[in-house]
C-alpha cells in the first residue's frame, strides 16, 4: 500500500493483521511496506500450507473433495460465521445461521446416520 498505490486499509483490516501477527509485527509491515516470505506468512497464519508450484492443483482439488464430503449446511454455516465475524457490526446476529442447520433435513440425517453407526448421505437441504 504505501509502496504501491498509497492507499490505506479498513480500521477492521488493521484489527485482522494486528490479529494474525502481533501487534509488533504488524507495525513492522505496516510502517515498513516489508513484504512477509511465505515461511512467515505460514508461521503468522497468513497461509495453512506452502505447496509446490506443480502440486498446487493436486492440492486444491484434494482439499475440495475432502470438503464436498461433509455436511454442506455445516460447511455453509462456517462461511457464514466467517463472514459474519469480520463484519463491522458490534452485535452480529447468528441465530437464523443454527436454526436453518439445525431444522435441516441434513442435520436430522446426520444424527440418524451416528446412530446407526453409518456415513451419512448429505444433500443440502
Amino acid at each position: 500500500m504505501a509502496r504501491t498505490l498509497g492507499n490505506a486499509l479498513s480500521i477492521k483490516n488493521y484489527q485482522h493483521i494486528a490479529e494474525a501477527c502481533g501487534p509488533m509485527r504488524a507495525r513492522e509491515m505496516l510502517f515498513t511496506a516489508r513484504l512477509l516470505s511465505a515461511e512467515e506468512a505460514l508461521q503468522s497464519g497468513f497461509l495453512t500450507a506452502i505447496i509446490d508450484e506443480e502440486q498446487i492443483f493436486a492440492h486444491v482439488f484434494e482439499i475440495a473433495r475432502q470438503i464436498s464430503m461433509l455436511a454442506p449446511l455445516t460447511i455453509w454455516a462456517a462461511k457464514e460465521a466467517d463472514r459474519r465475524t469480520h463484519a463491522v457490526e458490534e452485535d452480529i446476529p447468528f441465530n437464523d445461521v443454527l436454526e436453518r442447520v439445525y431444522s435441516s433435513e441434513d442435520f436430522a440425517a446426520g444424527v440418524q446416520a451416528h446412530r446407526e453407526k453409518r456415513k451419512p448421505q448429505w444433500k443440502g437441504k
